[in-house]
């Protein structure tokens, strides 16, 4: 799996939604595409210093070290092995420093305000609480530093409904690991408003994710026959979902209150 994926363990973007072959290769570019849509908000400049929530494998990390220059790139991620292949990978270039701290997202162990940028990519939902996060995110930030998310995001009535199945039959953990689909649009708007951030935009790209189902499925098949049928429940439960606009794929961008 990790093989076909490459270094972006996350969903692609595609111009074309309709897209329907995909090899490894165009993944490996769509998942490039997909960091450039994410970041875009962000407003990256050469000499910035940004968090990484969530790294994964270092992907987004690798990404920034290769188009951007003398920046300070930090990668957090709870999971030690994912750390030990992304500080193995990846070395920095460009003046750059790069460096993968093991470490709780709702815990962090920074002790000042010193991030221009706070990147969270596909990982916001494994967190333990929301609210503690954008805390954290808060505490670590500049003022009117940025915080970009890249979440999965029911509708507002179904959010419920997400959850109760999840909890109660397991549709998605036992591929994705443990999920909380407990958010919407308007409830981002109140936890960015209770600490301390304002909210400038919700970017619904879902449609651009579609192609990602497709591939998923295919190189499921990589897997054991057990585990390839669990992985096409948790696929296609979650493509139905974003199919029928039930589920979205949304960026959204936050700014650090000055005033706050």
């Amino acid at each position: 799996m990790q093989q076909a994926l490459g270094e972006h363990v996350h969903w692609g973007y595609w111009d074309n939604p309709k897209t329907k072959a995909v090899s490894p290769a165009e993944y490996h570019q769509a998942g490039e595409l997909m960091l450039q849509h994410v970041i875009e908000p962000a407003k990256i400049k050469d000499g910035c210093k940004l968090l990484d929530m969530g790294c994964g494998l270092g992907g987004t990390i690798k990404y920034l070290n290769e188009n951007f220059s003398n920046c300070e790139l930090t990668g957090v991620n709870i999971d030690e092995r994912q750390i030990a292949v992304a500080q193995k990978a990846i070395k920095a270039k460009n003046g750059n420093t790069v460096d993968f701290i093991l470490a709780d997202a709702c815990a962090l162990p920074f002790t000042e305000p010193k991030y221009d940028v706070i990147l969270c990519v596909e990982a916001i939902f494994h967190f333990s609480d929301r609210v503690v996060f954008f805390k954290e995110c808060q505490r670590v930030l500049k003022p009117g530093g940025r915080l970009i998310i890249s979440d999965f995001v029911p509708v507002h009535a179904a959010n419920s409904i997400f959850n109760f199945l999840e909890n109660t039959f397991d549709l998605v953990s036992p591929i994705y690991g443990k999920i909380r689909l407990d958010v919407s649009v308007p409830k981002y708007r109140l936890i960015a408003k209770t600490t301390g951030f304002i909210l400038l935009s919700v970017d619904d790209i879902t449609a651009n994710t579609l192609p990602t189902y497709g591939f998923l499925n295919k190189i499921s098949l990589l897997n054991s026959a057990s585990e390839a049928k669990q992985f096409n429940r948790s696929n296609s439960l979650t493509e139905y979902a974003s199919k029928t606009g039930v589920l979205k794929y949304l960026i959204l961008s936050f700014t650090k209150n000055e005033t706050k």
